[in-house]
């Protein structure tokens, strides 16, 4: 493997060079437990001899004690839930049936199955294909166990195939198919197929057929109070819409249908689905706005049950509501969870409101499906080529008070915590490729209790080879990550810690002190700041525990750095230092710590050095996701032992967008200007990788992957005639302002109108290829161009000033508060064409906008700069009189008056309604009709301005 240089001269296991090979015990260690209260319930495995692989979900059969399991790649299957049973029994192979099928999705029995032999699945073809994503009728030609004709299939009804394709199937108390469907498309830009609120397209939303009946040429007939058939141009299937990707429903004993919703940048959400309900994607993202130019609603919006910020949730996945006898506490609650945090919720709803929320478990699990058995209990699927399922028992440590140390200082760490020099056990350690932290530096370290030792398990298969090797980490192990500047002002940000409490891997972040005398934890919803550094100052975000989680997983081997693959030969000084030699000498680690990469060490000594640069550069900043069953959504393979071939990156078409690439690849050989990898790298803000960590672009690493993908031989798609007259006028334009210091602005503005030329430019800039003036006029066109992906590649070359933290969701009043308003400039930010267009909405302002809300034009009379800061931050904190939220015929609004019986009310679309009482209750919200996060993408001197323009209206 090649030799890298390290980037600082800290020991590599202490001392440097000569280490003794006596251990010596860690006994200071105060890091035990957790500072919040231990959670009520832990995961168990159950059924651990079930060989599984990508299982997507666990479903059940009227009448029957089995449990089926779809596997993603087709197979489907069933066992009996029974302790000490590992039957598996064959139920279908649907790839074997369509040998196009790519993901199977789902499975749902008839209710009468037994006697008309009928079950229904779901699955898709190809992406992007109109008619990719399939609802299928199949014939049982067995059913004790149940066995799949194969030759049965009659395809009922079919949609768009993409990233967002639901396609859970449920029936319902009512006889009929449910099936969801999501919007068909890529993450980024947010439904680019504006389908979220159209109701002439089967997706994003919720269908009800009934199967038991056809008409109108379909092997389905229409429910006759399905609720859009008087709709024009609707189609009669939908029950319910405005869905971004539903992942998973259920009906509970009640009959109400729980939904999850897979969201987008802020939130996720569980939903329950009413008759017609609009769920608001891609208007709102629960009550976040996303898409302004959006089509009009056709109807009012209904708000989440609950929304999780993604600072604890990411993908989120719905359950069941528990009607188990095992947890008495339970009864009752709807249970769901989410795949990438591990954790689960409980929620306890009266029809009206949520009377009850807790937090489960936090698992180390990518919760997929929950599934009920027959007796009401719940399990769980863990989704990973070999897949496993769960289930929640009480927690032996649940009530114990928490003695979590709130300081660096009290963890017992250091001996001298100002000096970092580590207690007597805590070594020192250095990795391979440092992880581009926004240009700081960092110190690791390692620290096992008292003589524990980290042990490996070689997994082999029956010929030998090395499938894996599971490493088992000792209980309260810690690695410890302190990131500081790298450039004066010298000051340490943060010390990140990595815990394993013998069941579960926690991350918590300590923020140091200005004067650097100790650093405090930071709360679990995270923290910003920010830092000063001779350059610029940075937007620092200490990351919510949450979040640590989505990252440090098991597929990616939780300690990132910690590795043998990071650890394996680095220079230190003119000497040549195996650490992982002298870890195992120092028994922290066994001797098949390392196997895996010796074994597979061959693979990076085949490439060039700037392959194996770039490789590097990739594991490290994007392995951790990007691998084998590790969570990202885009299913390439970026660890850095893949041979090339088997990484899924070169010449692949992009699934989660191509970001105004058009006809664009992954990676496209010879060409990064159409490579979406070097994209992604190369732009701040959506779309930007990592999603989770750095944000400001790593010039280093952009360099590396253009000049590794240049070298590379030209395919088919990159010689492709349709681009060589683009790419050859781009190149000489290119050159002419390279060897013209003006710039002329029309040049300029050819190359930077579309995004491949964009990327050409700003790789020259990073490349030292244009002069100073050229620079400047690039950045100012690529800033106004009307092309928001061109934007995304300029933003990062505003000045610092202008690229300061957003504020959020709650900003610190004192923060804004201190800030001098600008009249003028907030109001620029309230009209059709500023920032907060979106409040014209709802409120007028002056004569502009629509009569919704309160009226805005003299609202400095009636509140304070600091009420009407709390009034933006926390809209239902207090709401105006007569403008509190209610419910009646189906719609939302306020009312308006209340005379004799008559109800005069305003809807969220701005009609006036009228409604009698006794035919219409009011039902009561318990939330304000002004969405919470309105103004969390201003900077803080935008707030400030806004509140100046607010209040100056009298």
């Amino acid at each position: 493997m090649r030799i890298l240089a390290a980037l600082s001269g800290f020991c590599l296991v202490a001392p440097c060079l000569g280490f003794s090979q006596s251990r010596t015990p860690w006994e200071v260690s105060r890091i035990h437990g957790s500072p919040e209260p231990p959670p009520p319930y832990i995961a168990a495995t159950v059924f651990p001899g079930l060989d599984l692989s990508h299982a997507l979900e666990l479903a059940t059969a009227p009448g029957s004690d089995r449990f089926f399991v779809v596997e993603r790649g087709g197979k489907i299957l069933s066992f009996v839930p029974k302790a000490g049973n590992e039957d598996l029994q064959f139920v279908a192979d649907l790839k074997e049936i369509d040998a196009e099928m790519q993901n199977a999705y789902s499975i749902a029995f008839h209710p009468d199955w037994r006697e008309n032999r009928r079950v229904f699945v779901t699955y898709t073809l190809q992406p992007k294909l109109e008619h990719g994503s399939r609802l299928s009728r199949f014939e049982l030609k067995q059913l004790d166990p149940p066995v799949i004709d194969p030759t049965s299939e009659t395809v009922l009804l079919t949609w768009l195939s993409g990233g967002h394709n639901g396609a859970h199937l449920q029936f319902g108390p009512d006889g009929y198919l449910y099936l969801t469907t999501g919007d068909g498309e890529v993450p980024t830009p947010p439904d680019p197929r504006n389908t979220g609120q159209d109701l002439s397209d089967l997706l994003s939303s919720v269908l009800r057929l009934d199967v038991d009946h056809e008409e109108a040429g379909n092997a389905y007939a229409i429910p006759p109070d399905n609720p859009f058939l008087s709709v024009p141009k609707a189609r009669p299937e939908l029950w319910a819409y405005g869905l971004r990707n539903p992942w998973k429903i259920s009906f509970g004993p009640d009959n109400r249908l729980w939904c999850g919703d897979v969201g987008w940048e802020l939130w996720e959400m569980i939903h329950l689905i009413e008759r017609g309900g609009n769920y608001g994607w891609s208007t709102l993202e629960a009550s976040q706005p996303v898409r302004h130019d959006a089509p009009p609603n056709p109807s009012p919006i209904t708000p989440p049950v609950i929304a999780h910020p993604h600072t604890e949730a990411a993908s989120i996945t719905g359950g069941y509501v528990y009607t188990g006898q095992r947890y008495p506490d339970l009864q009752g609650a709807y249970i769901y969870g989410d795949y990438e945090t591990g954790k689960v919720w409980a929620l306890w709803h009266d029809g009206t409101q949520i009377t009850k929320h807790l937090e489960l478990a936090d698992t180390p699990h990518k919760l997929v499906a929950f599934g009920k058995a027959p007796d009401g209990e719940l399990y769980y699927l863990h989704f990973d080529a070999v897949g496993s399922i769960h289930e929640l028992v009480p927690n032996p440590a649940a009530g114990r008070t928490s003695s979590f140390p709130t300081t660096l200082g009290a963890t017992g760490l250091f001996a001298d915590l100002v000096g970092q020099i580590p207690s007597p056990g805590v070594y020192e350690y250095q990795v391979r490729e440092p992880m581009w932290q926004d240009g700081a530096s960092a110190r690791r370290f390692v620290a096992f209790p008292e003589d524990a030792t980290l042990t490996s398990k070689v997994v082999r298969r029956p010929n030998g080879t090395v499938i894996r090797v599971e490493q088992h980490w000792p209980e309260d192990a810690v690695l410890a990550k302190t990131i500081f500047t790298a450039s004066a002002p010298f000051q340490r940000i943060e010390t990140q810690i990595l815990h394993f409490d013998g069941a579960t891997w926690s991350g918590y972040t300590y923020r140091w002190r200005a004067d650097g005398s100790d650093a405090d934890l930071v709360p679990a919803d995270g923290d910003r700041a920010i830092v000063q550094t001779e350059d610029e100052p940075l937007d620092w975000r200490f990351h919510a525990r949450a979040e640590c989680d989505r990252c440090h997983t098991v597929r990616s081997g939780i300690s990132l750095g910690f590795q043998p693959e990071q650890l394996a030969r680095i220079m230190a000084g003119d000497a040549v230092v195996d650490p992982v030699s002298a870890l195992k000498a120092l028994k922290l680690v066994d001797d098949d710590f390392d196997h895996a990469i010796r074994v597979k060490a061959p693979v990076a000594d085949a490439v060039s050095d700037l392959e194996s640069h770039a490789r590097d550069w990739l594991h490290i900043n994007c392995a951790h996701c990007h691998r084998q069953a590790a969570g990202g959504s885009a299913a390439i393979r970026l660890n850095q032992e893949q041979k090339l071939e088997d990484m899924a990156l070169v010449d692949e078409k992009p699934i989660r967008g191509e970001l105004g690439i058009p006809a664009g690849r992954l990676v496209m050989p010879g060409t990064p200007w159409r490579s979406v990898l070097v994209n992604r790298i190369a732009r701040t803000g959506a779309g930007h990788m990592p999603i989770i960590g750095p944000q400001v672009v790593d010039a280093r690493g952009f360099l590396t992957l253009w000049d590794w993908i240049a070298s590379m031989e030209p395919s088919e798609a990159a010689s492709s005639a349709a681009h060589q007259f683009e790419d050859q006028r781009d190149a000489q334009l290119l050159q002419k302002i390279r060897d013209d210091e003006d710039g002329h602005h029309e040049v300029l503005a050819t190359l930077l109108g579309h995004v491949p030329g964009a990327l050409r430019v700003v790789h020259a800039m990073e490349a030292g290829g244009l002069s100073s003036v050229v620079q400047k006029r690039a950045v100012k066109v690529g800033l106004e161009s009307p092309d928001a992906d061109v934007r995304a590649l300029f933003d990062r070359f505003r000045p610092a000033d202008e690229r300061l933290a957003a504020v959020g969701p709650r900003p610190e009043p004192a923060s804004i508060l201190g800030l001098e308003g600008r009249v003028e400039e907030g109001r620029a930010l309230l009209t059709a064409t500023g920032k907060m267009a979106v409040c014209l909405g709802c409120h007028v302002v002056r004569g502009e906008g629509r009569n919704v809300g309160p009226e805005l034009s003299q609202v400095g009379t009636r509140l304070t700069r600091e009420q009407l800061f709390e009034s933006l931050i926390e809209p239902t904190k207090v709401i105006s009189p007569g403008f509190a939220a209610v419910t009646m015929g189906g719609q939302t609004g306020f009312i308006l008056s209340d005379h004799d019986g008559e109800v005069s009310f305003r809807s969220v679309t701005g009609e006036t309604l009228t409604f009698r009482k006794e035919d219409e209750p009011a039902a009561p919200l318990p939330i304000s009709l002004m969405p919470e996060g309105l103004v969390q993408g201003l900077t803080p001197q935008e707030l400030a301005d806004l509140l100046a323009y607010l209040a100056s209206l009298k």
